[in-house]
């Protein structure tokens, strides 16, 4: 059971900059259950404001509320568009309006755009169907035509899970930058 006393501990710990793994170990030496040292470790940062070590693995943990995967989504895909249409108009500017010479620059700008927002969408579903008690392997839904517009109204509005679950406690209301890297 999770308490105030695993939460102070976990807190003060990351605070002294020992990693999870080392927290987790000493913990479970003192026999806390694996589970609640899990849910614990997933969503201490959100209460305490702690940040989590920023690495792609977290990019995939603890859950995301409805309201912030609407809001992180929106705001990561106008982002996406600011930098091409950015990108797109100083190269005009500076090399002219010739195709030949801004096309492979802007296909380069538009494929590293993408590469790095692919992973950060895929984090986002993969949150936010933890939130629902879900696997994170539901995100594949979102690759079938038609079904995949059953899931997005399924995301958008199905209620999380109260309290917490598999996946962790509910995150507190975080900026755009620290939910998108999950931090």
């Amino acid at each position: 059971m999770i308490n105030e006393t695993l939460l102070t501990y976990v807190t003060a710990e990351r605070a002294r900059g020992v990693a999870d793994d080392a927290i987790r170990s000493a913990l479970q030496a003192q026999g806390w259950k694996p589970e609640d040292v899990a849910v614990v470790l997933g969503g201490v940062g959100a209460i305490t404001g702690a940040p989590r070590e920023l690495s792609f693995a977290n990019l995939f943990q603890g859950r995301l509320s409805r309201w912030q995967y609407f809001l992180t989504s929106i705001l990561l895909s106008l982002s996406i568009l600011a930098v091409l249409f950015v990108s797109g108009l100083v190269l005009s500017l500076s090399l002219g309006t010739t195709t030949h010479s801004t096309g492979p620059v802007m296909f380069f700008v538009f494929i590293l755009s993408y590469a790095i927002a692919i992973p950060l969408s895929i984090s986002l579903v993969v949150r936010r169907a933890h939130d629902l008690n879900w696997s994170g392997w539901y995100a594949l839904f979102f690759l079938i035509p038609f079904v995949n517009a059953v899931f997005a109204l399924l995301f958008l509005f199905k209620k999380g899970t109260d309290g917490p679950n598999e996946y962790g406690i509910p995150q507190v209301d975080r900026s755009f930058v620290n939910t998108l890297i999950n931090r």
